[in-house]
């Protein structure tokens, strides 16, 4: 069991004298030191996912500071600030942090937004990897869409699938349900090609993509 812990470790970049005292003087409970070098992973990469969005973080600070909405400084450090830090801590895709910082600096300059909004924006984000967010983009441009990585006809199936899902695509030839509340009934409309919904095209908006 030491050796894997040492591997794990030597992987993560610490020292050997860290694990030792890590492992203090028992040896019978390793669940605690995986959970001590998770722990230190992740605030490593929270350190240097800090450094690179400074710039970022420091607009962010210059709008705060000349805010006059005292109740939404308040909400920025009792609730925008702390997730801001949590998904910048969990996040496991390095090319959606962009999107995180987008999202919070939008929310910060803009009074006409709520964490209701900013909490379903990321739920949604959670959700999603960055290829389906670049397929997204690639309906709303009505381009083609060129993956950076090879996908083949079921993967791109399954991107359908999921964006569909969370209601951010219309598939093509598929039924969605058009109510028409004033008179009081509803039809059936069929797209003859994939598009993306109000929904979607609202998310993109909103990490300003």
């Amino acid at each position: 069991m030491h050796n894997v812990i040492n591997t794990i470790k030597d992987m993560a970049g610490f020292e050997h004298k860290e694990i030792m005292e890590l492992l203090g003087e028992s040896v019978s409970d390793m669940a605690p030191v995986l959970g001590s070098i998770l722990t230190n992973i992740k605030i490593k990469r929270l350190a240097k996912r800090l450094t690179v969005v400074e710039s970022e973080i420091n607009q962010i600070r210059d709008t705060i500071s000349v805010t006059p909405n005292l109740e939404k400084i308040e909400q920025i450090r009792d609730f925008v600030l702390p997730i801001f830090l949590q998904k910048l801590l969990e996040e496991d895709e390095e090319q959606k942090i962009k999107f995180v910082v987008n999202s919070i600096k939008r929310f910060v300059e803009e009074d006409t937004l709520n964490d209701f909004q900013l909490i379903l924006i990321f739920d949604i984000l959670d959700e999603l990897r960055c290829i389906e967010i670049d397929y997204l983009k690639s309906l709303r441009d009505g381009k083609e869409f060129l993956p950076e990585v090879e996908a083949s006809a079921n993967i791109i199936t399954f991107i359908e699938n999921k964006l569909e899902g969370i209601g951010l695509i219309h598939i093509a030839n598929r039924g969605k349900l058009i109510a028409n509340s004033e008179l009081g009934s509803a039809a059936v409309s069929i797209s003859d090609k994939t598009e993306i919904s109000g929904l979607g095209k609202e998310f993109l908006n909103f990490i300003r993509e």
